[in-house]
């Protein structure tokens, strides 16, 4: 989220335009760590399995804590209750 923030303060200051690709990547920042958020809430809670993986999956742009986030998740599949509805 960050890096978009930059990009889009890098073009508007410098360049004077607005820049298509910094939204982009702005919004596809913010949908990923939102997504890692709740996911991570999940987790914690051991709640939805696929909803925490997918979480932890969407941190991977953070490098290091996407990586440690996938794995842990994956470990403790076992952990997490059964889900009813199927999904």
């Amino acid at each position: 989220m960050i890096v978009g923030w930059w990009l889009f303060a890098t073009f508007e200051l410098y360049w004077g335009v607005h820049p298509f690709p910094a939204y982009v990547i702005m919004l596809i920042l913010l949908c990923c760590s939102s997504l890692s958020i709740v996911g991570g809430i999940l987790a914690v809670r051991r709640k939805n399995y696929k909803a925490s993986l997918a979480g932890a999956i969407c941190a991977l742009p953070t490098v290091l804590f996407g990586i440690l986030s996938v794995i842990f998740v994956a470990m403790r599949k076992n952990e997490f209750e059964v889900e009813a509805s199927g999904w």
